[in-house]
């Protein structure tokens, strides 16, 4: 009776293996993923940051060279980013407060962009396509 015993629960071993190679498996690429996806973000995080500071250093230069076209609340404002741009931990990602200080970011830019006249805008910028060797 040994053998017939084995021989039912024969299927029940193999699904318990396969349960077990399959949740390995999906360990180990959920582990790559998440990664990739936080390399990704993190470069879109840090993107995103850099432009904020670019701007601020390029209406500085405007500022030194023309005071007056510049409203105090703008002078304030650029100033608010460059604290926030200095302070922004990018070598932390386990920081709590990144979501929140890249919402600050994005409130005070576009305070300091109204206050300036100039129109708001930041988009990611899309990889340019590569040409390949069939593109000639």
């Amino acid at each position: 009776m040994g053998d017939f015993d084995a021989a039912l629960h024969l299927e029940e071993q193999h699904q318990a293996e396969g349960q077990a190679d399959g949740y390995r498996d999906g360990a180990a690429a959920g582990l790559r993923e998440g990664r990739e996806l936080g390399i990704r973000t993190g470069f879109d995080v840090a993107d995103e940051v850099a432009f904020y500071d670019g701007c601020t250093k390029v209406w500085r230069r405007q500022q030194h060279a023309a005071p007056e076209a510049f409203p105090a609340r703008a002078g304030k404002s650029i100033a608010a980013i460059e604290e926030l741009v200095a302070g922004y931990p990018l070598g932390n990602p386990q920081d709590e407060r990144l979501q929140d200080l890249i919402d600050e970011l994005r409130a005070k830019f576009k305070v300091a962009t109204a206050a300036l006249g100039l129109r708001e805008h930041y988009s990611l910028a899309q990889p340019t396509p590569r040409a390949t060797f069939l593109d000639f």
